[in-house]
C-alpha cells in the first residue's frame, strides 16, 4: 500500500502519494475563479475503495522520453475527458455539473 501525506494549502486539498499501488488517472478539474469556471487535466488518485481522494497540485503537463510515451500520455489525457468532470479544492470530489 503506498504512503500517503497531507499537504496543508488554504486553497487546495492535496494528498502526496509514493508511486506503487496507488491507483490514478488523469481527470477534469473545475475551479472556481469568482464568477467565473475554468478546467484543468490533473493526475486524480483513488483509495481501495475507488472514490477519488487526491489530485496533483498543479495540472498535468504532456511530456514524456519519447513519441511513445507522448502518445500515452494524449490518449489517457483525451479518456479524461469523456469522464465526469470533479470540482477541486473543498468541493472535490463532488462532479461539477454545468
Amino acid at each position: 500500500m503506498a504512503h500517503t501525506k497531507i499537504k496543508s494549502d488554504p486553497l487546495v486539498r492535496v494528498k502526496i502519494y509514493t508511486m506503487g499501488s496507488s491507483k490514478w488517472n488523469y481527470r477534469v478539474l473545475a475551479y472556481e475563479d469568482h464568477d467565473d469556471v475554468f478546467l484543468q487535466i490533473h493526475e486524480v488518485y483513488y483509495n481501495e475503495k475507488g472514490k477519488a481522494d487526491g489530485y496533483t497540485k498543479k495540472g498535468v503537463c504532456v511530456c514524456g522520453e519519447n513519441l511513445q510515451a507522448l502518445t500515452w500520455t494524449l490518449d489517457s489525457m483525451r479518456k479524461c475527458l469523456d469522464k465526469p468532470i470533479l470540482w477541486a479544492g473543498d468541493k472535490f470530489p463532488a462532479e461539477y455539473v454545468k
